[in-house]
């Protein structure tokens, strides 16, 4: 085996992470998440909406924890490509049903990301809607 190889070998054991994955793309802890929804035809804008949200390391490990959703929502898919992640998801309401899709991307300490969703009310016409999320880690979970 030439020196080269060896090299290669002793550093992808003794620094696997720093060998094989770049920066983390979320670091765990207590974030602010800023989101604003738009939709076409609205008389006025709606203000955006902030909440604090606490990620444990388990959290960011599976970026399905970190994708946005409400409780009544599947995660019917999603991909990671370098610091974006993609996603599809379904909803089932009792007054119609939401299929949309999103992309967010992670730079550590912030993140900011944009999903589309199509609502099918019954006996109504569909309504598209975009949420834009932005995050920031406002610093450790409060014990």
């Amino acid at each position: 085996m030439n020196n080269t190889k060896k090299a290669l070998l002793v550093c992808a054991i003794v620094f696997p992470s720093a060998a094989w994955s770049g920066p983390p793309m979320m670091q765990p802890g207590l974030w602010e998440i800023t989101t604003k929804m738009e939709m076409p035809g609205m008389p006025m804008a709606m203000p955006p909406t902030k909440i604090t949200h606490c990620y444990t390391p388990q959290d960011v490990e599976n970026t399905g924890k970190t994708i946005p959703k409400d409780p009544s929502c599947t995660l019917d898919s999603h991909s990671v490509s370098g610091n974006k992640v993609a996603w599809t998801m379904s909803c089932k309401e009792k007054n119609g049903n939401m299929k949309g899709s999103g992309e967010m991307t992670y730079k550590g300490a912030s993140y900011d990301g944009m999903m589309k969703m199509s609502v099918q009310s019954r006996g109504e016409q569909t309504m598209n809607m975009t949420y834009r999320y932005s995050g920031r880690r406002l610093g450790d979970c409060k014990k």
